[in-house]
């Protein structure tokens, strides 16, 4: 968040107006998952004549437009996905002003994915910029996740004998299919629920990373172990999913007397140079000498690889976000392969 130097007016003009906003109502009806949302003019008809009032008005720029990985539907059709950044400013008479920057995404078959990124967009900046409330949150609404119908037992032992048929948790499977269940926004910002189809079992996941990955196997034609597990209304939920390359076998050592067979894979070589695409990043902290570090993992198109350079975290993170492919330098370690720097590729 930013704001002007000075903002003794507009905060109390803004205070003044939150006191008088009132829970943002859902007049949009998505009729296929049978839910309600709202949509953006009920965030604007919830704040605009309370911000008039204390001399106050919002304006959204357009930045930087990314077009995403395309997503495979149910039925075998292809939706663009979009996402933009924005800027959503709140200005007063005084001339001070309090800003935030956000991303938004939309899919559709054609240009209505911008379309949808961008009110998506204005509608989480609005929430949270000015704390407005609606049962969209995942954490308290379970309309995304609706409790077990009649029946349900009889589906939940179908759904296990198909666990013990095809597969347990962290097996490889082929992963068929991602879909967008619903979209929506909670105190920690935007969320999407999507559910991936692998082995004929079905799971749900919140995750970004896990999308990009299930989509990058399904476009590569290739099996990938996926972890899951059952939660407490006895529906599975993908706790993670990676290629095979995470725990490929080792090469064996030439028998003694005997030379070791070289390999024509510049990939075998102890370092080397690629140009990669990334199909998810994560990061956690680990300490190493004694000093808190942040190790970053990546599945990427030459496997899964590592790194605790910052500066080129930082460069993979944007490549990773732009969707554009990165120039890496890596070495070989006993725990795999350590990206060491990164550059940006010129268009």
């Amino acid at each position: 968040m930013k704001t002007s130097e000075e903002i003794d007016e507009i905060a109390p003009a803004l205070a003044q107006a939150q006191a008088d906003f009132k829970r943002v109502q859902k007049s949009g009806d998505n009729k296929f998952d049978r839910y309600r949302y709202a949509m953006l003019e009920d965030f604007v008809s919830a704040i605009d004549d309370k911000l008039a009032k204390v001399d106050c008005a919002i304006i959204t720029s357009v930045g930087k437009v990314m077009q995403m990985p395309n997503r495979t539907t149910q039925k075998g059709g292809t939706e663009y996905v979009v996402r933009v950044l924005l800027t959503t400013r709140i200005i007063h008479s005084s001339g001070q002003w309090i800003e935030c920057v956000g991303y938004g995404e939309g899919q559709d078959r054609a240009d209505k994915a911008l379309y949808k990124a961008i009110t998506g967009g204005r509608k989480y900046l609005l929430g949270a910029m000015l704390g407005l409330a609606t049962t969209d949150d995942p954490e308290v609404d379970d309309d995304h996740n609706p409790a077990p119908a009649q029946g349900q037992s009889k589906k939940k032992q179908n759904q296990s004998q198909q666990q013990q048929s095809v597969g347990e948790s962290g097996a490889l499977f082929t992963i068929s299919d991602v879909v967008t269940v619903k979209e929506g926004t909670s105190g920690k910002g935007p969320w999407t629920l999507s559910k991936i189809h692998f082995g004929g079992m079905e799971a749900t996941t919140f995750k970004d990373e896990i999308v990009k990955v299930s989509q990058a196997a399904i476009k590569d034609k290739v099996q990938c172990h996926v972890e899951y597990f059952e939660n407490n209304r006895g529906q599975l939920e993908i706790k993670d999913i990676y290629y095979p390359q995470d725990d490929a076998p080792k090469a064996e050592s030439a028998p003694t007397g005997d030379a070791p067979k070289q390999s024509d894979d510049p990939l075998d070589a102890a370092e080397g140079v690629s140009v990669i695409t990334i199909q998810s990043m994560t990061d956690r902290s680990v300490d190493m000498d004694g000093k808190p570090t942040t190790v970053y993992g990546l599945n990427t198109s030459i496997g899964r690889c590592g790194c605790i350079n910052e500066d080129a975290a930082g460069v993979l993170a944007n490549a990773f976000n732009g969707n554009v492919e990165v120039s890496v330098n890596w070495k070989q370690t006993p725990k795999g392969r350590l990206i060491t720097t990164a550059s940006e590729i010129p268009f």
